[in-house]
């Protein structure tokens, strides 16, 4: 990896595996737990729900996390909340670098919200996680529409830097899936903001690893101010906006 990109690499110290009970979310928590190592980082594990009691989902994670912990040698956090899944889901993701779930099958998993909905809440890069979790990502694809620059520092921080991230244009779900089986990379890099049906068309046929980008946060920023600027009142006597 060359020193720009490595001088580039977002920190990914502080990952949140959203965990629903499934065996398939085991799984996730693992490949969470690497890459927090990976970082020198920690990893918290969270049930979310709104009516069931939280303490058989404790119970549920609490060998999990002693697991995790003992093999990878990392600090771990398990956790179950119950309250507004969104609210509590935002809340958990202020201090998370990166929220991890598993794929979704049949209805959509971990918190009842689709992949993309959880990355549009938490304002966070968010992993769907597919294949088993032994194995470091080496290859990775990121899926761009213009300069890839911050998508190549994340897609790095994802992988062990042995291989530069490969690029595609984003024009499309199914040309970005002949590049994914072309290339056969371990997690595709996703931008979801400007194109979310694409996204979705391409969560729902691939069966790579994911990693979700929403806006970032200073996009967000300027998109509220905007919206505020063009449905606030004119003021008296001030320039007409137009």
């Amino acid at each position: 990896m060359n020193d720009s990109l490595r001088l580039s690499l977002p920190h990914v110290k502080k990952v949140l595996v959203l965990h629903d009970l499934h065996a398939d979310a085991d799984n996730a928590a693992w490949r969470g737990g690497m890459l927090a190592r990976a970082h020198g980082g920690w990893l918290r594990v969270l049930n979310l729900g709104r009516f069931r009691s939280a303490e058989p989902a404790r119970q549920r994670l609490e060998p999990l996390a002693w697991r995790l912990q003992e093999h990878l040698q990392i600090a771990v956090l398990a956790q179950a909340l119950r309250g507004s899944v969104s609210g509590e889901l935002r809340r958990a993701a202020e201090e998370a670098d990166l929220v991890v779930v598993r794929a979704p099958s049949g209805l959509d998993a971990a918190t009842g919200l689709h992949p993309l909905r959880i990355a549009q809440l938490a304002g966070r890069p968010t992993l769907v996680v597919r294949t088993p979790a032994t194995a470091a990502y080496r290859r990775v694809l990121v899926g761009a529409e213009q300069d890839a620059a911050v998508e190549r520092g994340l897609a790095a921080a994802l992988a062990d830097g042995k291989e530069l991230p490969a690029v595609a244009p984003l024009h499309s779900a199914p040309a970005l899936l002949q590049r994914e089986r072309a290339l056969f990379p371990d997690v595709v890099v996703l931008p979801c903001t400007q194109s979310p049906s694409l996204a979705r068309r391409f969560l729902a046929l691939t069966k790579t690893d994911t990693l979700l980008l929403p806006a970032r946060p200073e996009a967000r920023a300027r998109s509220r101010m905007a919206d505020a600027m063009d449905t606030a009142p004119p003021v008296p006597g001030g320039p007409a906006l137009g």
